[in-house]
């Protein structure tokens, strides 16, 4: 099996970061609320979408 192309990987990879960017806001939402939540999976969850971005985004470039 290959790899995906750097531009599918990159679209994949923002895909991902724009929802792993939504819970992150659903989150801060919740604990802003008093509400339960899980704010420091959310923001771990953010932060490895956007590194992968970024690696992405650099092997699109690197192309």
């Amino acid at each position: 099996m290959s790899r995906p192309r750097p531009l599918e990987e990159l679209t994949a990879a923002s895909a991902a970061l724009v929802t792993a960017r939504q819970s992150l806001a659903d989150a801060k939402f919740l604990a802003r609320n008093g509400m339960a939540n899980n704010l420091t999976f959310a923001t771990s969850v953010e932060i490895t979408a956007y590194h992968r971005w970024l690696r992405a985004h650099a092997a699109a470039a690197a192309q």
